[in-house]
């Protein structure tokens, strides 16, 4: 008896650790291994929400004679960012106003006077004849003053465009002119952006489209930070689109089409405006099982 006791206690000292080792290691390596989330992989770049990202120019061209800001520089609605020389259009908008003053003088003149004929005209003293020449006269007097004043409109409306007012809050993030330099009509001036607000769009492949659903969580990368960031499934657009965004990986075929799913980042990023991200939407249990 004391023999067998003693069997029993050198198994529990040095052949039971052994032997329980392996059976949980067997477990171990038959237990299902951790998959990650299912998830669709996406190229994408990092812009702005619609109306966020202006682009101005000038329409009737001219010479800069204050450049109020800089590239890099932030602005308010409202802000002067461009002064264009407005001399010759002020020496026009006086000569418009001194012929309006000029016609509504004669337009006066041919008031009375057609009031005059017409008492004439009514106790016969004149014919019908002249009240009816006064009366043209008085009339086209009227439209000459009414395209006089259109004249100053016109040149104040000019005079506005001389002046050049920042259309949201944002960044100048490109700057293209310098002051004192003079620009065709139609020229490009500035590009301002809310870089407060910035989305992905992700160039989802179009064998994955039909999965991509509203509201669904995912996750940005972008190579050279080790961070991620999360972020969810904005729109959800109707057609696809051809493929902008080069392939990193030579082996993927770049005629493809692809749906532009848009996503709004959930915090704050250090992304830039254009720059290029990974993005992996991830699926639903019942997607996720499809796709297998």
């Amino acid at each position: 008896m004391a023999v067998v006791t003693a069997a029993v206690a050198g198994w529990l000292l040095f052949g039971g650790p052994d032997v329980w080792s392996s059976a949980e290691a067997a477990a171990a390596q038959s237990a299902p291994a951790m998959e990650p989330t299912p998830a669709i992989r996406a190229e994408g770049r990092v812009s702005t929400y619609p109306g966020d990202q202006v682009h101005l120019g000038t329409e009737l061209g001219g010479t800069i004679t204050r450049l109020h800001v800089r590239e890099g520089e932030t602005v308010k609605k409202g802000d002067i960012l461009v002064e264009f020389d407005d001399t010759t259009l002020r020496a026009a908008l006086g000569e418009a106003k001194a012929g309006v003053h000029a016609h509504n003088a004669r337009a006066g003149f041919h008031v009375k006077e057609t009031q005059r004929l017409k008492t004439l005209s009514d106790s016969g003293a004149v014919p019908p004849r002249e009240l009816d020449r006064a009366k043209s006269e008085r009339n086209a007097t009227f439209a000459e003053t009414a395209v006089a004043l259109s004249t100053v409109k016109r040149i104040e409306a000019d005079l506005a465009k001389t002046v050049l007012r920042a259309p949201i809050d944002g960044t100048i993030i490109a700057c293209s002119v310098e002051q004192g330099e003079t620009l065709p009509p139609m020229a490009q001036l500035l590009t301002i952006a809310n870089l407060d607000r910035l989305r992905i769009v992700a160039e989802v492949d179009e064998f994955d489209a039909a999965r991509v659903e509203l509201g669904s969580e995912a996750t940005i990368t972008a190579e050279g930070l080790d961070t991620s960031w999360d972020a969810k499934v904005e729109e959800v657009p109707g057609a696809l689109v051809p493929k902008g965004l080069k392939p990193r990986d030579p082996a993927r075929p770049v005629d493809t089409r692809v749906l532009l799913v848009k996503l709004g980042l959930l915090q704050p990023t250090p992304l830039k405006l254009g720059q290029r991200v990974e993005v992996r939407i991830h699926l639903p249990p019942t997607h996720a099982s499809e796709g297998r």
